[in-house]
């Protein structure tokens, strides 16, 4: 009866709630009864206690070993798309009626069933980018560091998860992903090796089933200079949980949807004085009627790495680009960003960049936006070519017209 709650307050439906109960209460109960009869027992001589609470230690084990056996099976725990409030009323209303004596049978049973499950079927064939969308890009509000989900058809991936809130991906980054309509994200590219870019990694990987991480040589790197330090440790877990790690270089592609995802830096085997600059950075070709269309992702390549980029792909241009490195004042970012020449840019930042003055005359003549100050943000490629973009709060959307 409360799968539809759990599904509509926390995005999740655990189907062996019931038959993992069967076991794990009975063992619950024991735990707390030895667990009494332990603080009674020390009541009256603390030796005493410590043998009575053995018991105790011994079923409360067990339990906690069942619960891990049980959370390590595939489809323990279903992440849903966003769900409505009548969707949740009416799976609620039927799974009372059920359980109360109802039957499938007869005209009301059968018009109850095909009705339920038809509202259900429309959750997931409506968690989708609009038809007249190719590809979408939203930026998330998670302050100083960079998520971004990226959307074509019912197929969606995320470049980055971090934030200097460490515990952005238990919450923040599941639901906000989910309201967007992104609850299949199987892949997510993690830029490099910075904690603001991928502290909530291991958190995604568990809400989204996550198969495949792909990284670029600096994060394997990293991990391997450092055994204990937090890449490696990420690293550990994605291949306890079973989760294939790519790296990925110059040449390497990815199709999401509609659209082609190139990786255009950083090139195989290249080294750097800065983490930074080892940054992935992508390229999502997007058709349209009106040509091709494209959104680059820079991640935070600084003066070695934007000219890298310029050298490797001399005439990339930019519909709808991220701003290098949360737009850290630098003349070679300047630089960069007006030879992309983007109708959008989107910049991931934390207050202490939102007036920044020296960005005044790239952002000239061009849509600007940025999450400190308007929250999460987005823009998207459409079918007929037009840009299109907007915020969750402060700034109506826009859209740029498609040449002729």
């Amino acid at each position: 009866v409360s799968l539809a709650l759990g599904a509509y307050h926390f995005g999740v439906v655990s189907p062996l709630t019931a038959p993992a109960s069967m076991i794990g209460i009975p063992l619950a109960g024991l735990t707390l009864a030895f667990g009494y009869l332990a603080s009674v027992c020390s009541a009256v001589h603390p030796s005493i206690g410590e043998i009575a609470g053995w018991p105790a230690m011994v079923v409360g084990g067990g339990l906690v070993s069942f619960v891990e056996w049980i959370d390590g099976w595939r489809g323990t725990s279903l992440w849903m798309p966003r769900v409505s409030a009548v969707w949740t009323i009416a799976f609620t209303a039927f799974a009372v009626w059920w359980m109360w004596g109802g039957r499938i049978k007869g005209l009301r049973g059968g018009v109850a069933f095909v009705l339920v499950g038809a509202l259900t079927a429309g959750q997931f064939l409506n968690a989708r980018v609009d038809d007249d969308v190719v590809v979408r890009a939203d930026m998330l509000d998670v302050g100083n560091g960079t998520c971004i989900l990226l959307r074509s058809g019912r197929e969606a991936v995320l470049y980055d998860c971090g934030s200097g809130y460490f515990a952005v991906g238990e919450r923040t980054i599941p639901d906000a992903v989910r309201a967007l309509g992104g609850w299949r994200t199987e892949r997510v590219f993690v830029s490099h090796p910075n904690l603001d870019h991928f502290n909530g990694l291991v958190d995604v990987v568990r809400a989204f089933g996550v198969r495949e991480v792909v990284v670029g040589e600096g994060v394997v790197r990293a991990a391997d200079g450092d055994s204990d330090g937090a890449p490696a440790l990420v690293m550990r877990d994605l291949f306890a949980r079973g989760v294939s790690v790519r790296t990925a270089a110059v040449g390497d592609s990815f199709v999401l949807g509609e659209v082609t995802i190139d990786v255009v830096w950083p090139e195989k085997g290249a080294e750097f004085g800065r983490d930074n600059d080892s940054s992935l950075v992508l390229v999502v070709r997007a058709p349209t009627d009106a040509g091709e269309k494209r959104i680059v992702l820079c991640g935070d390549i600084e003066k070695e790495g934007l000219a890298g980029v310029s050298r490797a792909v001399p005439d990339l241009r930019a519909d709808i680009m991220e701003v290098p490195h949360h737009g850290s004042a630098k003349p070679a970012a300047y630089a960069f960003v007006s030879e992309l020449d983007p109708a959008v840019a989107l910049q991931s930042t934390g207050a202490r960049r939102m007036h920044d003055e020296r960005w005044d005359e790239v952002k000239a003549g061009r849509v600007w936006l940025m999450t400190a100050r308007d929250g999460a943000v987005w823009g998207a490629v459409m079918r007929d070519g037009e840009i299109r973009s907007g915020a969750m709060r402060g700034t109506p959307p826009t859209k740029s017209p498609a040449p002729p």
